[in-house]
């Protein structure tokens, strides 16, 4: 993770944001190291204008975000659901990147078979529906879950 104090300055803001009730479930310390180790020369607004999913959220700082919705609010129905999308996503990732796929073309020896396969594949790139990013399904479930502070 890269630039720590500057995601935990985002943290910061995106907790300040959240319901009052959600907010005092987290523990005073996680608060306080937060606020202590943050890079306070660091300027990140939120944009209280637009729905949570649209706002420019680092993946670092949304993963830590969700981290501690996880085990400090969220109840074990919301528990659930956080770890379908994050098991259906390791799923995908694990089709996609199985090592059996990633030699695949190079065990292949014939230039034939090579270029049967890139047609194919040609062929399931016009069919593959839009599917949401990791990111943007926690943004959406995010947003959900919190009654954030948005201006209607």
């Amino acid at each position: 993770m890269l630039n720590l104090k500057d995601r935990l300055s985002e943290l910061d803001i995106l907790l300040d944001n959240i319901d009052s009730y959600d907010r005092q479930k987290i523990p005073n310390d996680i608060i306080i190291g937060i606020k202590e180790n943050k890079n306070k020369d660091y300027n990140w607004e939120y944009d209280q204008s637009i729905s949570f999913e649209d706002q420019e959220i680092n993946n670092d700082t949304l993963i830590l975000f969700l981290l501690i919705m996880y085990k400090y609010i969220a109840n074990e129905e919301e528990k659930k659901e956080i770890d379908t999308i994050l098991n259906d996503n390791l799923i995908e990732y694990n089709k996609k990147y199985s090592f059996d796929n990633i030699f695949k073309k190079n065990n292949s020896n014939s230039q034939n078979e090579i270029t049967n396969e890139t047609e194919q594949n040609n062929k399931e790139k016009l069919l593959i529906e839009y599917k949401e990013s990791l990111f943007i399904k926690i943004k959406k479930f995010i947003k959900n879950l919190f009654k954030l502070k948005e201006k209607n």
